[in-house]
């Protein structure tokens, strides 16, 4: 009878939990190249980046190509979220091309006048709260690692300083993730930006090893765990199908009791053996049941 209400008890906080979904926001932004080559590998990045992150059917995904990519244009996409976003939304951005530093002022080599570090901080300070996962693919850009320091903000960038400024070869494993079942290491066809910044920098290491090159690009994650929470991409069945309404709900039920395990796999000290194991196996056991009716919408969905 216990643990039939424990049970019942841990399902309807996952009810309630559920109850409101938070929006997710996307914003792609895409530099000047100076060259063929990097421009070229700048707007091909991009664009597999959109692509992937349309899948995960965001509130509003937006795209900014080379030409498009001014100070103008992106104050204006952030004024838009502004009104749009409330707070708890999740905003995601990714910046790919060149960076420069002098020892004072990050820049974000764009159409007219540069985006600095600290405007770029100021857009992001001023949306609702919420978490924001900002991901900046380009030179120089460890400098902004102290620049955009954040209570709910995770930051991934391609250096380590802004001392760094050769063209990193970042964005083009972390654009190769997106659809390589090896970044997926949980197996669970959600690709996380923990998960990806993990193969994109093992895959950049083996790059200077395999080229025989000293390393002139180290990345940096703020806070790996957290990095844990947002979702970048959808692999294997889950990224060639069409889900259905119930699949994306069920898909976020599986997000929520995920994370319901790991947070008691936090409190384990906390807690008897005994105690532990039984929530432990209660909410395997919910997984399961949500993951074979994923299974089956999947198949559903991809029925002629």
């Amino acid at each position: 009878m216990v643990k039939l209400f424990r049970q019942s008890l841990m399902l309807t906080l996952c009810s309630l939990s559920l109850g409101v979904q938070a929006a997710e926001y996307f914003l792609v932004a895409s530099g000047l190249g100076g060259e063929d080559y990097y421009s070229d590998a700048f707007s091909d990045r991009a664009g597999l980046l959109a692509e992937s992150l349309e899948l995960l059917n965001a509130n509003a995904l937006y795209t900014l190509e080379a030409g498009d990519s001014s100070l103008e244009a992106i104050e204006a996409v952030f004024a838009e979220l502004r009104t749009r976003m409330r707070a708890g939304d999740e905003l995601q951005v990714y910046l790919i091309g060149h960076g420069s530093f002098d020892g004072e002022t990050y820049k974000f080599n764009i159409t007219g006048p540069d985006l600095t570090g600290e405007r770029l901080g100021e857009l992001l300070d001023a949306l609702p709260t919420g978490p924001q996962l900002v991901t900046v693919m380009t030179s120089a850009s460890g400098a902004l690692q102290e620049i955009l320091q954040g209570e709910n903000r995770v930051l991934i960038t391609a250096t380590k300083s802004g001392l760094e400024r050769n063209a990193p070869v970042f964005s083009a494993y972390w654009t190769a993730g997106l659809a390589d079942a090896a970044a997926d290491s949980n197996k669970n066809e959600l690709l996380s930006a923990a998960e990806l910044y993990q193969y994109s920098v093992d895959r950049v290491e083996s790059h200077y090893s395999e080229e025989n090159l000293l390393a002139s690009e180290h990345a940096l994650i703020s806070d790996e765990p957290r990095a844990n929470d947002f979702t970048v991409a959808r692999v294997g069945v889950l990224a060639s199908s069409q889900l259905s309404e119930m699949a994306e709900s069920l898909l976020n039920e599986r997000n929520q009791i995920e994370g319901n395990i790991q947070q008691l796999m936090s409190r384990r000290a906390e807690m008897s053996q005994d105690e532990y194991f039984d929530q432990l196996q209660d909410l395997m056991l919910d997984l399961g049941r949500i993951q074979q009716r994923i299974d089956m919408e999947v198949e559903d969905s991809d029925a002629p």
